[in-house]
């Protein structure tokens, strides 16, 4: 049971990272002064720099105003672009100073408080500090709800790292096998017991959805997707592969219109979804998902007709990913006149590149017919083809 929790960071852009600015009248020049850098350090995308002048303007703050709702600011934003474009672990200590000192606003405090707990937990979970990542997520949620804030798109992100931490520490414990008093997973338990803390899992991402659903232009696609894909584990795991497909489906359909496919979140969705439709077809289910919803999307939407091999050589299992999930590799080539592969290539694969190498040496043995007259020129440019790897038994993913 391996890459079922989500490291909920998204691929930025300047217009989504903090710039919190603090009132020149009230700020002494020291702490102005890198702060103006680090503005124009983002803007110019200098990341590097602006990672340098953030952590100037927060000190500066923490030494000349102490505790105070612009020092606050000043360590969330140092805190988040140090977690999203540099070292993760440093970006702990001022995402929880910044969240300690959120109740220096006078408006909206709870409100920010609650942000800014989400970037901490985020970066714990990113760390693989699975316990604290939980604990605090408690201690928010607990906070939100306190605050009345129980239907916030906030908390809905909040039942998503939870139910993110919920399927790390399952992971944790099967892979150990230890027996505790009210774990999810006792020992020797089998799949049972998989598939009911999986269940317990999703059970926390479907309060997520239903916040989502509620909020959808608020609600960030991120989060929204990984819901859907906690929920799609719980469906794997009592083999209900169309259910899991459709909600695999709804987790790419939230994240393909904001990032390119080879982001690693987008990458993820559709490597899950491909997954479940591949056990359709090996079921014989896949027409009925088809006539019930199933997109006939990439990598399988084809608007034009493409000549088909008339020799296909399956892919090697690659020994490197035994260590893996499940995966796949889209890949594009050509079709020479007389019925070779050429210019073959991986535009898209998840996990990493661990399929790669294995994919192309299996197209590059695939024969097609000799050109004929009646086809159109592109007839053999462009091929797509999706291979799909699975690590099975049987028909049960491990």
């Amino acid at each position: 049971m391996k890459n079922l929790t989500l490291s909920l960071i998204a691929t930025l852009t300047v217009s989504t990272l903090a710039m919190s600015a603090p009132a020149n009248a009230q700020t002494p020049p020291s702490v102005l002064q890198p702060y103006k850098a680090y503005n124009a350090a983002m803007t110019a995308g200098d990341f590097k720099t602006a990672i340098k002048q953030a952590k100037s303007a927060w000190q500066a703050a923490e030494k000349e105003m102490g505790g105070s709702a612009t020092t606050g600011d000043l360590a969330f934003n140092y805190g988040f672009i140090e977690k999203n474009q540099g070292d993760i672990k440093k970006s702990l200590k001022p995402l929880k100073r910044a969240s300690d000192l959120a109740r220096f606003h006078t408006t909206n405090a709870a409100l920010i408080q609650t942000e800014r707990e989400i970037e901490v937990i985020s970066a714990l979970e990113a760390i693989g500090d699975g316990n604290k990542a939980r604990d605090r997520v408690s201690q928010a949620l607990a906070f939100a709800q306190a605050n009345g804030m129980s239907n916030s798109v906030l908390t809905g992100e909040l039942h998503v790292q939870d139910a993110s931490a919920c399927l790390r520490n399952l992971s944790r414990k099967v892979t150990s096998g230890r027996s505790q008093i009210g774990s999810l997973v006792k020992k020797g338990g089998g799949d049972q017991n998989v598939r009911a803390g999986r269940a317990k899992c999703a059970t926390i991402a479907k309060r997520a959805i239903d916040i989502f659903d509620q909020n959808p232009d608020s609600a960030r696609p991120v989060y929204v997707s990984a819901a859907h894909n906690f929920v799609g584990y719980a469906l794997e795991a009592k083999k209900s592969w169309y259910a899991a497909a459709m909600s695999y489906q709804k987790s790419r359909e939230a994240v393909e219109a904001v990032f390119e496919r080879d982001n690693p979140v987008v990458a993820q969705a559709i490597g899950r979804w491909l997954n479940a439709r591949n056990y359709l077809k090996r079921t014989g289910q896949l027409e009925y998902a088809l006539e019930n919803g199933l997109c006939r999307c990439w990598p399988y939407a084809v608007d034009r007709l493409t000549v088909e091999p008339i020799e296909r050589v399956d892919p090697r299992f690659p020994a490197a990913a035994l260590d893996a999930t499940s995966g796949y590799a889209i890949v594009q080539f050509d079709v020479s006149d007389g019925g070779q592969t050429e210019n073959i290539r991986v535009v898209n694969s998840f996990p990493g590149d661990i399929y790669d190498k294995s994919a192309i040496a299996a197209v590059e043995q695939w024969v097609y017919p000799p050109k004929t007259r009646e086809e159109p020129a592109d007839f053999r440019k462009g091929l797509s083809e999706p291979l799909s790897y699975f690590l099975s038994q049987g028909l049960s993913p491990i």
